[in-house]
């Protein structure tokens, strides 16, 4: 007997998921600066992604030590977005 382990779990609530709050923040760009939306919606995203991380974050949520890499990576790239966005509306507010 040959157990195999099937990856269609891991796809469609781990790393679907994590892709898409990974490409979201890019559109905080789009939104224009004469709008505070900007931070709203990249703050929005943070709290998403760390109430998503500390959900998932169980015992066999994690399985591959390199998903926790890019979870942290993609944690990174939100506040980093936000980050810029809080810069770019300080420059356009003067």
């Amino acid at each position: 007997m040959k157990l195999e382990r099937i990856s269609s779990p891991y796809v469609t609530s781990l790393i679907l998921p994590w892709i898409i709050y990974t490409c979201l923040p890019l559109f905080a760009f789009i939104l224009p600066t004469s709008s505070n939306l900007k931070v709203t919606y990249t703050v929005f995203l943070l709290l998403l992604l760390l109430s998503t991380l500390s959900v998932s974050s169980g015992s066999t949520a994690f399985p591959i030590f390199l998903m926790r890499k890019y979870y942290l990576f993609s944690t990174f790239f939100v506040a980093l977005t936000l980050l810029s966005c809080v810069i770019i509306l300080n420059i356009h507010s003067r």
